[in-house]
């Protein structure tokens, strides 16, 4: 697993640890793991036309590429929009969620993933993680 990360101001925190994501992820050799890295925040690819519902903040997104290659992304959020305990929830509940899903997305047939994107997309609104799957072709 490749891991990167950039340094984050004193106001901001990532949703997860470092160590947390090793923990989780650790034995998947294709995987990027970026914290902060390329895009501070989520985008969503040019090619939707509108974007899909998102009102709250996404602080986290895992897709895997027609190729198989998994990428997850954590983005900065302030520290005082998330506490300690949503951190240890994310920890608990939603890294397992994710690594689940990934490894359900990387046993799929090579011609069910073949020519387009499969995306989680986490989002933090009302003090709730909220979980959203999308396809893009």
């Amino acid at each position: 697993m490749e891991l990167k990360a950039i340094k984050l101001p004193p106001s901001q925190r990532f949703v997860a640890t470092r160590r947390a994501v090793r923990q989780t992820f650790g034995d998947a050799d294709d995987l990027s793991a970026w914290f902060g890295v390329m895009m501070r925040t989520h985008s969503f690819p040019a090619r939707i036309r509108h974007n899909p519902p998102v009102s709250g903040t996404i602080v986290a997104s895992l897709s895997v590429s027609s190729d198989r290659h998994g990428f997850l992304r954590f983005y900065p959020i302030a520290r005082s929009a998330y506490s300690d305990d949503a951190t240890a929830q994310f920890a608990e509940e939603l890294l397992p969620r994710l690594k689940s899903w990934f490894l359900q997305q990387r046993a799929k047939p090579e011609t069910a993933i073949r020519g387009g994107t499969e995306e989680l997309l986490v989002e933090w609104r009302g003090g709730k993680h909220h979980v959203h799957e999308f396809r893009y072709r």
